[in-house]
């Protein structure tokens, strides 16, 4: 999946794998490579093209990754991860 981060605050792209229903976020890295402290908190939420939230879910850094059953959602068709002041979008999968 392609990845565009909105602000400065993350470097590079994360891959984002979503394996059934969980997706894997990651390696999450700051722009002078170091990896976030576990327990930093991360925002996902599933955006309709109109840009209307259908879900989210708020879940935390572990090892440079975020981890999280994605359900099916009806409408979705992005995929946002916020994560101190940063924004990666995927496509939902």
């Amino acid at each position: 999946a392609a990845a565009v981060a909105a602000t400065g605050v993350l470097g590079g792209r994360p891959r984002a794998l979503f394996t059934g229903q969980v997706l894997t976020l990651g390696p999450l890295r700051w722009q002078d490579g170091a990896l976030p402290d576990d327990g930093t908190p991360v925002r996902l939420r599933a955006l309709t093209r109109a840009g209307t939230v259908v879900w989210s879910a708020d879940v935390t850094v572990a090892a440079g990754q975020v981890r999280a059953k994605v359900p099916r959602v009806r409408g979705a068709v992005t995929l946002s991860a916020e994560l101190a002041g940063s924004e990666v979008r995927f496509a939902w999968p």
